[in-house]
C-alpha cells in the first residue's frame, strides 16, 4: 500500500456574518477539542480545529465511498449537497478569514507530491481553486532534502515559529503525498496592557499547590463576561484591535478537575449560548502570561472520532494516478504554538496589591484569571485555535 502524510501547524503569537457554514467548523472543532485533550490531560495545550479540518477536507476531496462517508461524518460535513458545495464553502471561508489588515491570519496549503505520480485533474482543480493549495513534485527516496523542504516551507509560513515538523524518517519510498496546512495569527489587544504592572503573583493548580506566575494588569476594559452558573464558571472575552477574532477564556470555580468535567461539556451549541449570555461591563482584569507549544500525531484522535478506514483500507481513488497500490494515510501530525503577552516584551513593575490601593475602585468589578481555564481563539464564523492552561 501507497501511504500518505498529513502535516497541520498552527501559530499563534497575541501581544494582546458570513455565506459560508459555520455551524460544521464549529461541530467539528468542539468534538474535536474535547477527544484530543483526553490524550494530554495534564499538559498545556493548543491546538487548531480549523487548520485540522481544513487539511482532512483537502483529504476528502479525492476520497470515496465508505472512506467518504467517514470523513463527511467526523468533519461535520453531511448538510452539504456535494464535493463541489464543500469546496466551494471552505474557498469563500479561506478567503474570508483572512481579510483584516490589521491582524494578521493566514492560512496555507500545500501538497508534496511523489514525482512518479500526477495529481488527478479534477482534485487539483479544487484544491488549487478553493483551498489554494499549491503542489511540488519530489523524490521521498532523498527523503532528508525533502523534510528539509517541508520544515522550512512551514518555517516561513508561521514566521520562523514552528520548525522541524517532519522527520525524514517518516518519509519512504511508499509515501505518495504529504498534505500540508498552516496557519498563522498576530494581533494586538485592543485594549493592551502596560508591562510595567505585570508582576508574579500566585497561580493555584489546584486546591493546594499554588505557583508563582507573571500576572498582566489593566483597569477600566469594558469586556463582555458573565458567572455561568449553569457551567460553574466565570467566562470573559478579550478582543483584538482591527479584526472580530477574540479570546474567549473559560475559567471553572472548581479547581480539582474543573477544566476536564467542563471541557467534556463543551459543544457547538453550548458555546454558541455561553457567549449569548455575555453583557459587556467595566472590569479591572489581572491574566497570566503563558506560551504553549503542543506536538502531537493525530492518528488515535482522529480513530476515536470515527476516522478508521483512513488508516486502513483507505478509498482515495481521487488524488493520484500511477501509485502502486491503494493509498491510506499513515500519520496526522499537528504542531502549534502560542504567546500570550502584554505587547510582546518582557517587564516588571508594581505588585498589584499596591495597584489595588492606590486605585481605590472598591466596587468595580474584578475578573481574576489565577487558576486553570480553558481558551479559545474565535469569532462566530470558526474556532481557529483552542486550548488550555493548566500550569505556570
Amino acid at each position: 500500500m501507497t501511504k500518505i502524510v498529513l502535516l497541520l501547524i498552527a501559530f499563534c503569537h497575541l501581544h494582546l456574518a458570513f455565506a459560508y457554514d459555520s455551524q460544521s467548523r464549529n461541530e467539528f472543532a468542539w468534538n474535536f477539542f474535547k477527544t484530543i485533550v483526553t490524550y494530554k490531560p495534564n499538559e498545556n495545550l493548543i491546538v487548531s480545529p480549523t487548520s485540522v479540518q481544513t487539511c482532512l477536507a483537502m483529504t476528502y476531496m479525492g476520497s470515496a465511498q465508505q472512506t467518504a462517508a467517514e470523513l463527511r461524518r467526523v468533519l461535520a460535513l453531511e448538510r452539504f449537497a456535494s464535493l463541489e458545495a464543500v469546496a466551494a464553502d471552505f474557498g469563500e471561508f479561506i478567503q474570508s478569514a483572512v481579510k483584516s489588515p490589521e491582524s494578521k491570519l493566514q492560512m496555507a496549503n500545500r501538497i508534496y507530491v511523489d514525482r512518479q505520480l500526477q495529481l488527478v485533474p479534477t482534485y487539483n482543480q479544487l484544491i488549487s481553486s478553493y483551498f489554494r493549495s499549491t503542489a511540488e513534485a519530489v523524490d521521498f527516496t532523498r527523503n532528508t532534502q525533502v523534510a528539509d523542504s517541508i520544515n522550512k516551507w512551514v518555517e516561513t509560513e508561521t514566521q520562523g515559529k514552528i520548525k522541524n515538523l517532519i522527520d525524514p524518517s517518516v518519509l519512504t519510498a511508499d509515501t505518495a503525498l504529504v498534505l500540508t496546512n498552516a496557519i498563522y495569527f498576530k494581533a494586538n489587544w485592543r485594549y493592551p496592557f502596560d508591562p510595567a504592572y505585570t508582576v508574579p503573583r500566585e497561580f493555584s493548580l489546584n486546591s493546594v499547590d499554588k505557583v508563582r506566575a507573571r500576572m498582566m494588569y489593566r483597569t477600566d476594559v469594558p469586556l463582555r463576561h458573565s458567572e455561568v452558573s449553569e457551567l460553574d464558571l466565570v467566562a470573559v472575552e478579550l478582543p483584538y484591535e482591527g479584526t472580530e477574532l477574540r479570546m474567549l477564556i473559560l475559567m471553572p470555580n472548581r479547581l480539582d478537575g474543573g477544566v476536564a468535567r467542563l471541557e467534556q461539556q463543551l459543544s457547538a451549541a453550548t458555546v454558541q449560548r455561553l457567549r449569548g449570555s455575555l453583557k459587556e461591563n467595566t472590569v479591572d482584569l489581572v491574566l497570566p502570561t503563558f506560551k504553549i507549544e503542543f506536538d502531537l500525531s493525530l492518528v488515535e484522535t482522529l480513530k476515536k472520532l470515527g476516522l478508521n478506514l483512513l488508516f486502513t483500507n483507505a478509498e482515495l481513488p481521487n488524488m493520484v494516478t500511477g501509485a502502486r497500490g491503494p493509498l491510506y494515510v499513515s500519520e496526522v501530525k499537528h504542531k502549534a504554538f502560542i504567546s500570550v503577552d502584554e505587547k510582546g516584551s518582557e517587564a516588571s513593575g508594581a505588585t498589584y496589591s499596591q495597584i489595588l490601593e492606590r486605585s481605590g475602585r472598591f466596587f468595580q468589578p474584578s475578573i481574576i484569571v489565577n487558576r486553570p481555564f480553558v481558551f479559545a481563539i474565535l469569532d462566530d464564523s470558526a474556532v481557529y485555535f483552542t486550548g488550555h492552561v493548566l500550569k505556570l
